[in-house]
């Protein structure tokens, strides 16, 4: 049989014998979680959901060349070393474009799950219909943010999280972040920019 977990792993590109959970696979995917994990009939519909995503390469297990050029070095974003527990995933929206999902004040403002003080996102990095960001917390350092953005039947929706730091996890979020990403607005420095345009016309 095919170890999908693995051969997911390899289509993220994220190291051989890297194993990704299914629940985490079938979230990057866009797919909604709208049946238990855990329970066989439910798991092999999201094993057959996640395996449309497979590359041929993956499945076969292959091997690939070693690479003679030097590796690519990518911006690492230093995390918070303090352990926290689970946290709950939180829904966003619906909102009638996928962008409002992004830009909402309900997706930005993630609190933190140490001392609950909230932080903002700045901006999105996208992988796939999966979005990941980061917020600092003044006490307790930068933290991950990820966020599945699917089509419901009136609008979008996003399910958002702040995920517990796996090595599938970190791979996931270095991927995402080498793409180009979605700026958060400020309505704050809009308003600005409008007072600034007034004064001008009344000196």
């Amino acid at each position: 049989g095919v170890d999908l977990q693995a051969a997911f792993g390899r289509t993220l590109g994220i190291g051989i014998g890297r194993r990704v959970a299914l629940e985490q696979a079938a979230e990057y995917c866009g797919i909604p979680l709208i049946y238990e994990f855990h329970n066989a009939l439910y798991d092999a519909l999201y094993a057959a959901l996640v395996s449309a995503w497979l590359t041929k390469d993956a499945l076969a297990a292959s091997v690939p060349p070693p690479s003679t050029g030097k590796p690519r070095r990518r911006r690492s974003i230093r995390f918070s070393p303090v352990e926290y527990p689970r946290q709950p995933r939180q829904k966003v929206g619906v909102f009638p474009e996928r962008e409002q999902v992004l830009n909402s004040r309900q997706a930005r403002l993630v609190p933190c799950p140490l001392c609950r003080t909230p932080g903002a996102v700045e901006s999105w990095y996208p992988q796939g219909d999966v979005f990941y960001g980061t917020f600092r917390c003044q006490e307790h350092g930068r933290f991950p943010v990820r966020m599945a953005v699917t089509r419901q039947k009136d609008g979008w929706q996003g399910r958002r999280v702040v995920p517990t730091l796996t090595e599938p996890e970190r791979a996931a979020f270095a991927a995402a972040h080498q793409h180009e990403p979605f700026q958060c607005r400020r309505e704050k420095a809009k308003r600005r920019k409008r007072h600034r345009k007034k004064g001008k016309g009344t000196e």
